[in-house]
């Protein structure tokens, strides 16, 4: 599942979300979650995807990301 955490601290805030690569199983998500919740609603209204149409396949994306990821954040260090 996917999901979201803020922490508020003297030095400032640490907000720690998920990526999603693609639309999730909203289904899945409906059998999984409390009923009543306004949650899933919410996720529908706010979730988005990265990739609308895949033209490689996951392991290529994964790698693809996990590249970008590690030279985006060695810039910080």
């Amino acid at each position: 599942l996917l999901g979201a955490a803020q922490r508020r601290k003297k030095q400032g805030y640490l907000h720690q979300a998920s990526i999603s690569l693609f639309m999730p199983d909203f289904a899945l998500i409906e059998e999984i979650l409390l009923p009543n919740t306004k949650v899933l609603e919410a996720m529908k209204l706010n979730t988005t995807a990265l990739i609308q149409e895949p033209k490689e396949s996951l392991q290529e994306i994964q790698q693809k990301m996990k590249k970008e990821l590690i030279t985006a954040f060695s810039s910080y260090s």
